[in-house]
């Protein structure tokens, strides 16, 4: 089956709370950016995300497990990666780069903004989703 990405709900909102704060501690235990850092957040945040108006989350599944997470911002006139994580012991094979071109499949079915998401979504793939 591999990689697929599965719409999330506020149901869902613990899932990707514990996921992301195991995804970014390795950053935050290295840089402690408590301001700043993801892994520092409180899971009302993500439940703000969840039910905002232009917020959708989605799952990263490898097969049936849940293996990390992406948000995406849609606004008329734009539509951006706002926030991606893959769990550490998922790292370095691949899965965020698979999951960003199965969100522009998904948004260009949706959207008529194709060249400004695929701008957005080739600068994400160049650059590495987390620190070495």
């Amino acid at each position: 089956m591999g990689i697929s990405l599965v719409k999330a709900t506020v149901a869902d909102a613990e899932e990707l709370y514990k996921m992301q704060i195991k995804s970014f501690k390795p950053l935050l235990d290295k840089y402690q950016d408590y301001e700043v850092n993801p892994g520092a957040e409180k899971i009302d945040r993500t439940i703000y995300r969840l039910n905002e108006k232009n917020s959708s989350y989605y799952f990263i599944k490898n097969d049936d497990a849940s293996i990390g997470a992406i948000r995406i911002l849609d606004f008329d006139a734009l539509c951006m990666l706002k926030q991606m994580y893959i769990l550490p012991e998922h790292q370095g094979n691949g899965y965020a780069q698979k999951a960003i071109f199965l969100e522009i499949n998904i948004l260009t079915l949706c959207f008529s903004r194709f060249q400004y998401v695929l701008f957005l979504m080739l600068r994400l793939c160049t650059r590495k989703c987390f620190a070495c």
